[in-house]
């Protein structure tokens, strides 16, 4: 995130798409400007037959007896949820750890497993699949951002217009 503010501010890229945990004012850095910001949500991937299908939100606690699947260290909205699960005074040990989102999701359906991934790696065939995504809300779990930076003042350019609005119809 800091090497993307220094791009923009040093003019060496018109557009960013940063992925912050915090809310930051840009209005203060010169040469950044946000252009758009959604906060990013992380989710319980189930079968659709799991005891907690019918939810519309889950917590943390409310997965710790069932077998968790996620993606490897290091992915921000793993570090997020093991955070969540520390905070509650249990150990993060997730059953299965798989590299790739649709792996992931071939593996639990049929079972009770939880996975858990934030909203853009979910798979576009779950319906498909028999699979239900459950926003999970809890307060153990810091908000993270999606945000689409440019440099300021910007480039006139009818290319970086449509960029800028693919870039927020799609997120």
């Amino acid at each position: 995130s800091v090497e993307a503010l220094q791009v923009l501010r040093n003019r060496r890229a018109d557009l960013c798409v940063n992925f912050s945990v915090s809310i930051h004012e840009f209005g203060t850095l010169p040469g950044v400007r946000k252009v758009a910001e959604v906060e990013a949500t992380n989710f319980a991937i189930l079968d659709g037959h799991h005891p907690l299908a019918d939810r519309s939100s889950l917590f943390i606690s409310d997965m710790t007896d069932f077998p968790v699947g996620t993606l490897p260290a290091g992915n921000t909205a793993r570090m997020r949820i093991e955070q969540a699960v520390r905070a509650q005074g249990q150990v993060f040990s997730p059953s299965l750890e798989a590299t790739c989102p649709v792996l992931m999701l071939r593996s639990l359906v049929g079972t009770s497993m939880i996975a858990m991934m934030a909203g853009r790696t979910i798979p576009t065939n779950l319906n498909a699949v028999g699979c239900k995504a459950i926003p999970i809300v809890d307060p153990d779990i810091e908000s993270r951002y999606i945000q689409v930076l440019e440099a300021d003042p910007r480039r006139d350019s009818h290319g970086l217009d449509l960029m800028v609005e693919a870039l927020k119809t799609s997120l």
